[in-house]
């Protein structure tokens, strides 16, 4: 297993339309490559940069060769 995170935006409005701002603690994006006891490797990335509805939640997955 291998894994990355960074933080890419380092501060953040506190409310929306307002001015004020604050400093980021957590991180916006996030990869793990994996290799199973199988044999299989995979790879899992999040993000809070991604485009579509604020505040939604969803996953992805894509598989071939497998069973």
């Amino acid at each position: 297993m291998r894994a990355q995170t960074r933080t890419l935006i380092s501060e953040r409005v506190i409310a929306k339309g307002g001015a004020e701002r604050e400093k980021v603690d957590v991180d916006d994006w996030a990869l793990c490559s994996l290799e199973l006891a199988s044999g299989a490797s995979g790879v899992i990335e999040v993000t809070r940069m991604a485009a579509g509805q604020a505040g939604s939640r969803g996953s992805k997955s894509t598989a071939t060769g497998g069973q």
